[in-house]
């Protein structure tokens, strides 16, 4: 006791900012232990994971940030920013095993999310309800709990994101320069992690703009600098990536007309957006338009309300400004704006990587949005003289999100635990073909309908099928092998290549192309081939002269 008067002492920690902190310090370390539990068996990793692990192993032997090709080929990691690859080749470095050092990055990385945001919201605004009510949708949302137990570069995005915001937040208020470099450093690091976080480097400038105290030119340098901060180490990344002849991604120029074009991203955005909202999924039967309608009227209502109680009091915008609640709403504002357009852009202009309308893609909008109605309603109640009632709308929120939320958090926790996700999961861990390929000679190369669980598991670079690989239907297939035209084929009659089918993939992939004669080109493409091995889950092949 007397060690925590000391502390509170030293620091000026008042007994309610102090129960608070620990509050959130033990939400904090729920959800550091949630997602330790839903990743027991590693966490899950598709085929973008792959390419990070990849990288990073080939960083780690001191190779840079390349990937290998089944031909050999050295290719640089040009279309995926290089920090996470950066931090796990590091972690190999210092001895631990590549899917370790990711599980260990995400139970840091969420834990210090809830921290950063739980504590910074209560020592910027003073509102011990909505910094638990903060820390309790970060806790709680299924859509968290998902990203955050995966080996992807959401939770460094997101993590350093929202910190930058917080930091940000803090330097409006007492302008000290360190503060202000470590917010724009932290904007830099997840532009680093992902492109999306462009938005926050963006965001951060045009806050910056808006709600600065300093005068004329001076606002304009600071936001300039702190644009350069957040964008010149992707910047010089992406000037030595081109250098190379490479360039992050390919682009192109839409034939349909722009809202037309973005009918899809502004469906999936709108659906992500009403599955945030607390017990939504108890109504069905809603269209497009009334969950666009219901979702512009409520955000207009809260803009309204907030300009109404300013003119009410006759605050002026200078003051406005000044006021913590405005400031952390601008910014995370600003950021959703840019967000948002940054993902019709690339949606619109980029072909590869191709952006896929997925939750992992859009749920920082929602995300944001809730925690700027959370901050809002906070805002509200203190305008309106309710002092009494500060946060306890917000927390209302928060424990209502929580509750029509929690059964499928705890779902995804528990289905993780147990069968784990992806090529960390028990199927592929258990994969006996997997096995047997890593029996086969290294002069032996591998051609297969998979190649990224073999990658991740065995670190061998494989061919993919070529028909599977380009997506086009022979109109004459054979045995594969039989092309002579084909200096793969040619490979495999010669022995230097073995086919690799995993069957619980093979029939989908083939049906995409072939439809109803999927079956049929399965069979002829083994039709007379060798079988090395066969097991449950797939076989392997040689060529039979």
């Amino acid at each position: 006791m007397i060690a925590i008067r000391d502390f509170r002492k030293r620091w000026r920690v008042s007994q309610r900012d102090f129960i608070v902190m620990i509050i959130v310090l033990l939400l904090g370390v729920a959800g550091g232990s949630m997602v330790a539990y839903a990743t027991r068996l590693g966490p899950w990793a598709y085929s973008d994971s792959v390419e990070y692990v990849e990288a990073a192993r080939n960083f780690a032997s001191g190779n840079g940030l390349v990937l290998v090709r089944a031909s050999g080929s050295v290719v640089p990691l040009n279309l995926r920013p290089p920090l996470y690859p950066i931090m796990l080749g590091g972690a190999i470095t210092l001895g631990l095993d590549v899917v370790l050092a990711a599980r260990l990055l995400d139970i840091a990385l969420f834990t210090s999310l809830i921290l950063v945001v739980g504590i910074g919201t209560q020592i910027l605004l003073r509102s011990a309800l909505l910094a638990i009510a903060v820390s309790l949708i970060l806790l709680v949302a299924p859509a968290m709990i998902s990203n955050f137990t995966g080996a992807m570069t959401e939770p460094l995005f997101l993590m350093f994101g929202y910190s930058s915001v917080i930091f940000l937040a803090f330097y409006l208020r007492n302008e000290r320069k360190l503060i202000f470099s470590l917010a724009a450093a932290l904007a830099s690091l997840a532009f680093l992690s992902r492109y999306a976080g462009f938005a926050f480097v963006l965001g951060g400038s045009f806050g910056i703009l808006v709600l600065s105290s300093a005068k004329g030119s001076k606002r304009l340098a600071e936001a300039g600098l702190f644009a350069a901060i957040g964008s010149i180490p992707l910047g010089l990344w992406a000037m030595g990536v081109a250098a190379g002849g490479s360039s992050p991604g390919s682009y192109r120029i839409p034939d349909e007309p722009i809202w037309s074009g973005l009918a899809d991203l502004r469906i999936a955005i709108v659906e992500s957006i009403w599955n945030w909202i607390p017990f939504s999924n108890q109504v069905s039967g809603i269209g497009y338009d009334p969950k666009l309608l219901v979702i512009a009227t409520v955000a207009s209502i809260g803009v309204t309300l907030v300009l109404a109680l300013a003119l009410a009091k006759g605050r002026r915008f200078s003051t406005l400004r000044t006021i913590s609640s405005i400031q952390l709403m601008v910014l995370f504002s600003a950021f959703v704006i840019v967000y948002a357009v940054f993902l019709a852009a690339t949606y619109l202009l980029v072909s590869v990587p191709r952006p896929a309308l997925i939750d992992r893609l859009l749920f920082p909008i929602p995300l944001t949005m809730l925690l700027l109605t959370l901050i809002m309603m906070d805002y509200l109640t203190r305008e309106v003289g309710r002092l009494k009632m500060t946060g306890v709308f917000s927390l209302a929120i928060a424990v209502a999100f929580a509750g029509s939320s929690y059964l499928e958090t705890l779902s995804i926790v528990s289905e993780l635990n147990a069968f784990g996700g992806g090529f960390t999961g028990k199927g592929w861990k258990s994969s006996e073909t997997i096995k047997a390929v890593a029996t086969l000679p290294g002069e032996i190369g591998l051609v297969a309908n998979e190649i990224a669980p073999i990658m991740f598991a065995l670190e061998r670079p494989a061919y993919l099928i070529p028909e599977l690989e380009k997506g086009e239907k022979l109109d004459d297939f054979g045995t594969f092998g039989s092309d002579f035209s084909s200096n793969l084929q040619r490979r495999f009659r010669n022995e230097e290549l073995a086919l690799v089918l995993f069957s619980e993939s093979v029939f989908w992939q083939y049906s995409k192309i072939y439809k109803e004669d999927a079956q049929d080109r399965i069979d002829t493409l083994v039709s007379g081939l060798t079988v090395y091995s066969e097991h449950p889950d797939g076989a392997i092949y040689f060529y039979a002269p």
